[in-house]
């Protein structure tokens, strides 16, 4: 009687599971027929290519690609999977690829995802700590590099949980720095872990999720847990074990009416042992600043998000959005005494329910700059 009773209440919480997530469709374009094609699952691309500036790149031309879709058509309880792939080139011929994909199978029940990012591009290394970042100037004599990377970052889950995902994670981690400055050539971490670096690590992710799913994201919250061990036997390297730990929590809080809300989200990394001075920790989501110019071996970040659909309630889908952040590096939380901040805004424009582009202006202390990108970028 026991076991019949536990089997009466798996089922009826998988069946309560699949109605919740059924009535999560909705009419979003004005064609009935394309509606109807989008529900089915049949490949949804998306594109644009425009200029954009960043601190890193400077001005170059950027390309994004998005395609949404269903490993299993017709399956009313599966969500969709995307694939956006992005490219970005300047004029010097500095190159950066990367691609981020999510996939669903087996009625939500395994969640894969897979992050790729290559860059074969001119880059600065200031040091580790924010005294470096604070005091060393930037410059072909002391900052200045050729970057040659390749990370490749897969994981696989299952879900134990209505909204709870548990699963492993793998990430690959090649770099090589060549032309480096006189003054890299006399820094001690170069010194101890070369400019040819190679570290793999596994571990598990922790992946909750208790928002919407449909996108852009309306209410809820999320939070995604990683650990990796990165080991000498994974990457073949002579390089030394160390271990990371990635947190990323977000709340969405709507506000005034349909379509407006705010958003929020904690994120962050630290790391143990004797950390490559490639990989360690810098500011995750913080525009305006040149990325990895702050590192160190602990960062964390707050972004607070006003977003607002001008028409939530008839079919227009534009919006504007604004938001301000901060974050810090440390080696120890009672050197926490340096913090960067940055804000910046811009325009909203909803593709299809699971493609949301967003075109902005940000500003940092030090750097103003441009761009845009495809699905849920907050």
């Amino acid at each position: 009687m026991q076991i019949f009773n536990g089997i009466l209440r798996i089922t009826c919480l998988f069946l309560a599971t699949h109605l919740t997530n059924a009535q999560e469709s909705v009419n979003f374009f004005r064609s009935t027929a394309k509606n109807e094609k989008y529900e089915t699952g049949v490949p949804f691309p998306a594109g644009m290519a425009g200029p954009v500036y960043t601190p890193e790149m400077g001005f170059a031309i950027k390309g994004t690609v998005a395609v949404t879709f269903k490993t299993k058509r017709n399956n009313e309880y599966l969500q969709h999977s995307s694939v956006i792939v992005n490219s970005e080139v300047n004029p010097k011929g500095s190159l950066r690829l990367s691609s981020e994909a999510e996939l669903h199978f087996l009625d939500d029940l395994i969640f894969t995802t897979m992050a790729v990012d290559y860059r074969n591009m001119d880059d600065h290394y200031w040091g580790i700590g924010t005294d470096h970042a604070n005091t060393v100037e930037q410059g072909e004599l002391t900052t200045a590099y050729k970057r040659k990377s390749l990370v490749l970052h897969p994981s696989l889950m299952l879900r134990t949980f209505k909204n709870l995902y548990l699963g492993f994670s793998f990430e690959s981690n090649q770099f090589k720095a060549e032309n480096i400055s006189p003054l890299m050539n006399e820094d001690p971490d170069i010194l101890t872990y070369g400019t040819d670096i190679r570290t793999a690590g596994v571990g598990v992710r922790t992946f909750y999720d208790r928002r919407n799913r449909l996108n852009p994201v309306k209410k809820g919250f999320m939070f995604d847990i990683v650990f990796l061990n990165f080991a000498k036997a994974l990457s073949g390297s002579d390089h030394s074990t160390y271990q990371r730990l990635y947190f990323d929590y977000r709340h969405h809080i709507p506000v005034i009416r349909e379509g407006s809300l705010i958003n929020l989200q904690l994120k962050g990394m630290t790391t143990f042992g004797e950390v490559p001075w490639n990989t360690l920790a810098v500011p995750q989501g913080i525009k305006g600043f040149h990325e990895g110019k702050y590192r160190d071996k602990n960062s964390v970040g707050l972004i607070a998000e006003y977003r607002h659909f001008l028409n939530p309630d008839g079919i227009s889908r534009h919006g504007l959005f604004y938001w301000i952040g901060g974050a810090t590096v440390f080696s120890k939380i009672s050197e926490a005494d340096t913090f960067i901040f940055s804000s910046g805004g811009g325009y909203l424009y909803h593709f299809q329910p699971n493609i949301l582009l967003k075109a902005e202006l940000f500003f940092g202390t030090e750097n103003v700059g441009f761009s845009f990108g495809l699905n849920e970028t907050f």
